[in-house]
């Protein structure tokens, strides 16, 4: 069997086991080229030594056992037999004696002498005994094995895909020289763009740098999405036909998912794309509370793709009963429009006290995401002032002697506690308690709840009317407060 011949290497095949060199160590791996039998290919003896040439002719007798092979004709270790020793035609059966130089070498002519009678073949008549191998290698010396990619790495790795631990290394070199550059082109399936990189992609190796180990390096690549990848590396040569798995690759995927925050082109605008995004916490501005066209602004969108749809959650702090997202419908990630900036649009509804706010905050999230926060400020137009329960006319009519009663509250919530004084002019109404009235806010306080202001009527005086007049201590600028007045009809005695 011929061997295999590419790129002017006689190639073939095989493994390290396979071809006596003590087996594949920890971590190499003998990668075979194109060939045949695991066994060293044998040089060819003989190249012209089909049917011997070396007998003449004779003119007499049956054929002669001269045309045997000759002695010098047999195989090598591991190559083909030796076909020397001519065939004669001539003498008698048995008569001719074995030709002892039959080997036709590629260099050896005919033999130039003629039989003899008797039928033996003339000493003349031999092939030249300068007959050499032909190419593959001299009989008997067993052949030079095709040299085979080496490789000395991990069979499998696990990088990330940022740094640190986003990159491995493997080597390559030949096990024997060639007789021409062999190249070696490294392949990534799938071929992903955003998977990871080989540098560098090929390799050349001649008959100085063949033994020397190459350095091939893996180094995992950012993508945009939250994915890990598996990959398979692979090696073509110039000297081997078809694609050789080498080396396998898991990816670890090290993004955690953002929030991108972009600002508004426009009233109820957003960008095409976010960029880079605003960094840190964006304020929004004023909104002002209860007016449906102030509003706050901003774009949403993800740094990376997601698995599968997300909504985003809103968390006002403290509490949300101010601030409302008005947005037409819930803000949705899909896994074809994560990156488009959607618009965000909060309004401060009406509440029930009277307190401006700055730095509310709002925190958007998404589940296994990196939480992002706005603030903006609110603006309350209310104002508190005493409401008097008591007549329609908001007043109280009293006769001399008569005592009298009018419920007082405050109209929003005064988040601080506020105490009311109230008076009255030197004249026949007078108070008939303290006149002071304290008022806690928030959730808990008595802001809302009535207290009962006593009134009583002298006994003299002519008709006329009394403005009560109530002033309030410990509000903030936050907070203002307008007091209040109702009037008192004296009937007189």
């Amino acid at each position: 069997m011929r061997p295999h011949r590419i790129g002017g290497l006689a190639v073939g095949f095989f493994l390290a086991a396979s071809v006596g060199l003590g087996g594949c160590e920890e971590g190499r791996r003998w990668i075979p080229q194109q060939g045949g039998s695991s066994g060293a290919v044998a040089g060819v003896s003989g190249a012209a030594g089909v049917g011997g040439e070396g007998g003449a002719l004779t003119s007499a007798g049956g054929r002669g056992s001269a045309g045997a092979l000759g002695s010098a004709g047999s195989p090598g270790s591991g190559g083909i037999s030796g076909l020397g020793g001519a065939l004669a035609l001539g003498g008698t059966v048995g008569a001719g004696p074995f030709g002892s130089g039959g080997i036709v070498g590629a260099a050896g002519g005919s033999a130039s002498g003629e039989a003899s009678t008797g039928g033996s073949v003339g000493s003349a008549g031999s092939s030249g005994s300068g007959g050499s191998a032909d190419r593959g290698g001299a009989p008997g010396s067993g052949g030079s094995p095709a040299p085979a990619l080496v490789v000395v790495g991990p069979a499998s790795a696990t990088i990330h895909e940022r740094s640190p631990g986003n990159a491995t290394t493997f080597t390559v070199a030949l096990s024997s020289a060639p007789s021409t550059d062999v190249v070696a082109t490294f392949l990534i399936a799938p071929d992903a763009a955003d998977g990871i990189s080989v540098s560098p992609m090929t390799l050349t190796f001649s008959k100085t740098n063949f033994s020397t180990p190459q350095v091939v390096t893996v180094t995992g690549v950012a993508d945009d999405d939250l994915l890990s990848n598996s990959f398979l590396i692979q090696v073509s040569s110039s000297a081997v036909s078809g694609v050789i798995p080498i080396v396998s690759i898991t990816e670890l995927d090290d993004d955690v998912q953002q929030i991108v925050l972009s600002q508004v082109t426009a009233p109820g605008g957003c960008p095409a794309t976010a960029g880079a995004g605003l960094s840190g916490v964006p304020k929004l501005g004023v909104v002002t509370e209860g007016d449906p066209n102030s509003k706050a602004q901003i774009c949403v969108s993800l740094r990376y793709q997601p698995p599968s749809s997300a909504t985003l959650d809103l968390t006002v702090s403290p509490g949300n009963s101010i601030l409302t997202s008005v947005s037409t419908v819930p803000i949705v990630f899909t896994t074809s429009t994560w990156e488009i900036p959607q618009l965000l649009t909060f309004i401060a509804v009406a509440d029930t006290n009277a307190a401006s706010e700055t730095g509310r905050m709002v925190t958007l999230s998404l589940p296994g995401t990196e939480a992002r926060t706005v603030t903006m400020d609110t603006k309350d137009t209310d104002v508190i002032a005493l409401k008097f329960i008591g007549p329609s006319n908001g007043g109280v009519t009293l006769r001399a002697g008569e005592t009298g009663a009018i419920g007082v509250r405050l109209t929003y919530d005064p988040i601080t506690t506020t105490t009311v004084f109230c008076g009255v002019p030197a004249g026949p109404v007078t108070f008939g308690d303290s006149a002071t009235y304290t008022f806690s806010g928030g959730a808990s306080g008595n802001w809302a709840t009535m207290q009962i202001m006593r009134l009583d009527a002298g006994l003299s005086g002519s008709t006329s009317d009394v403005t009560v007049t109530c002033q309030a201590s410990g509000q903030t600028p936050a907070v203002p407060f307008v007091g209040g007045t109702f009037v008192v009809h004296f009937l007189g005695v």
